[in-house]
């Protein structure tokens, strides 16, 4: 039973870290939380200050935040290589715009311990989650929250996302979830 507990903790945090990746800064996290007579779990995590410059584009100022680049890129679905700290390991890890292939826009993001997701946006997807990246990139805060509660057959998992203490719905976490973006190698 914690095998599984653990499996599905460790996905939705690193489900959760891919949608905050860029952030450089430490990450500020609450306790995890065990309350024995519900048999519930929670697991936080809060980001303070945007992400500075991991790599700045050749024909960019410097001063333009990358994130915001490569949420723009990625609205129009251009062709885009950069490099991104990840949030929680603070390995350098690679993100790719591929452009459109057979009408969806190809994205593809290293992940931690050599998993990769693999994303096919349509419009609506792209521009939703382009939005999101953007949005985070210009955050003072953003934070997510996971709870599982064990106490029945099935762990019933809720994920919260917040941006500047205001909770907001994640396009990432539903592309992931409708089979848009896939997770591989774990």
């Amino acid at each position: 039973m914690w095998k599984i507990f653990a499996g599905i903790l460790f996905g939705a945090v690193i489900i959760g870290a891919g949608m905050y990746f860029a952030r450089q800064e430490p990450v500020e996290s609450k306790d995890s939380q065990k309350v024995i007579n519900k048999v519930s779990v929670q697991v936080s995590t809060n980001v303070t200050n945007p992400v500075e410059s991991l790599k700045q584009p050749l024909e960019q100022a410097p001063s333009q935040n990358p994130e915001i680049i490569f949420a723009d890129n990625l609205r129009a679905c251009t062709p885009y290589k950069t490099t991104f700290k990840h949030l929680l390991t603070g390995e350098t890890l690679e993100k790719e715009i591929l452009g459109v292939i057979d009408g969806k826009c190809n994205y593809v993001e290293q992940m931690p311990n050599g998993g990769k997701m693999t994303c096919k946006y349509s419009e609506t997807d792209r521009m939703a989650v382009a939005q999101y990246y953007k949005d985070i990139a210009s955050a003072g805060s953003v934070g997510t929250s996971v709870q599982m509660n064990l106490g029945s057959n099935s762990a019933v998992q809720k994920t919260q996302y917040t941006i500047n203490g205001k909770v907001v719905e994640n396009p990432l976490q539903e592309a992931t979830n409708c089979g848009v973006c896939v997770v591989s190698g774990y």
